[in-house]
This record gives structure tokens, C-alpha cells and sequence, in this order.
């Protein structure tokens, strides 16, 4: 029998399940598992958290004007700066790409040094 630990957990498995786990944890395929598990449950603690921040914010501010503000304060900003980096992105990235091909990637520096990147 063969020790392996997976998470806090150990388990005790048989030599042929033992190494078929471990290679599989070791292979590109179980590390891709690991990290799309890994993505999953960070993705679901912020879902969590944010659930949570909504329930604070609506027990404080109750259902009114206050809250309506409260979004607007908080959801404008956040509309602005998407605006403003999305289009820098369109303009920016096929200038950038077609500098680039054209300069080598001595003018693509010296495109990033003027725009303030």
C-alpha cells in the first residue's frame, strides 16, 4: 500500500492506483486539472464575497434612493474607465502590431514610451 496526500487529506491506495495517480498528477492533463480546480474555487470565493457585499450594502442601505446612488457612485467610474481602456485597446494594439512588422521591435518601444504605458 502507498501513502498519498491530495489536499489535507491522505489516502492509502494500492501500488498500481498509486502510481497511476501519481502520474497523472504529474502529466500536463493533471496539471491543467489542478489549475482549472484551482481557477473554479477562487472564482467561486469571489462569487461568494461579492454575494456577501451585496447583502451588507442592501442591509445598510435598504431598498430606496440612497442605494440607486450608492450603484451609480460606484458603477459610473468603473463605466468610464472600461470606455476609455477599451478604446485604447482598439486604436493602440493594430497601430502597435503594425509598427512593429514595419520598425522591428525598436519602434514598438517607442510607441510604448510615448503613449505611457
Amino acid at each position: 500500500m502507498r501513502l498519498i496526500a491530495l489536499g489535507n487529506k491522505i489516502f492509502y491506495f494500492t501500488p498500481p492506483v498509486a502510481g497511476r495517480i501519481a502520474r497523472f498528477r504529474q502529466s500536463v492533463s493533471g496539471r491543467i486539472l489542478v489549475a482549472a480546480v484551482t481557477v473554479a474555487g477562487l472564482a467561486s470565493v469571489v462569487k461568494i464575497a461579492s454575494l456577501a457585499k451585496e447583502m451588507l450594502i442592501a442591509r445598510r442601505f435598504g431598498a430606496g434612493d440612497a442605494l440607486d446612488a450608492f450603484y451609480v457612485a460606484c458603477l459610473l467610474p468603473a463605466f468610464l474607465s472600461g470606455v476609455v481602456g477599451e478604446s485604447f485597446n482598439a486604436a493602440f494594439i493594430p497601430t502597435y502590431i503594425e509598427v512593429r512588422k514595419r520598425r522591428s521591435s525598436g519602434g514598438g518601444a517607442a510607441i510604448f514610451q510615448c503613449s505611457g504605458v
